[in-house]
């Protein structure tokens, strides 16, 4: 086998394998740099529940039981037609609490940096700090990716 064509085809097999998803609103943990170049490391974060991001104050009031809307960006498309993934918008109460989804987006082939909106509605709870998270699940390799925010939820 020629050994041009063999680097060029894994370096082609590489580009598909990395996908990256940015939080626009609520704002995400950490940085946003660049996020309108695809392949953004700040949107290539795959470790979970938050990309390895701490905690931070809550940036947002919502109400309980109220609408959410929610604005996330596929920064770069890693759509598996044999086996589409999915975008999850998802909640945990208390930063340490198991997350209740929200929202399930099933992936399509949209192009990088599409972005997406949807509206959730948060469950009747009271936090001082919850935590919003959104995961690209690319359903193949590497897998998930992740974002998080910090809100608190009260009655208004």
């Amino acid at each position: 086998m020629n050994p041009t064509f063999l680097v060029l085809s894994l370096l082609a097999l590489a580009s598909l394998t990395h996908a990256h998803m940015c939080l626009f609103s609520p704002v995400q943990r950490g940085t946003m740099n660049n996020v309108n170049t695809p392949a953004s490391p700040d949107c290539g974060l795959t470790t979970g529940p938050c990309g390895s991001r701490g905690a931070q104050n809550p940036l947002i009031a919502v109400q309980s039981g109220g609408n959410l809307t929610v604005v996330f960006q596929k920064n770069l498309n890693h759509y598996y037609a044999p086996a589409p993934g999915f975008f999850n918008v998802t909640l945990a109460v208390t930063p340490s609490s198991a997350p209740i989804r929200l929202a399930s987006i099933p992936d399509t082939n949209t192009a990088s940096l599409y972005v997406y909106t949807v509206s959730v509605t948060l469950p009747l709870v009271l936090s001082s700090h919850a935590v919003l998270g959104v995961q690209y699940d690319t359903n193949s390799e590497p897998g998930i990716f992740y974002q998080c925010t910090d809100i608190s939820i009260s009655k208004f």
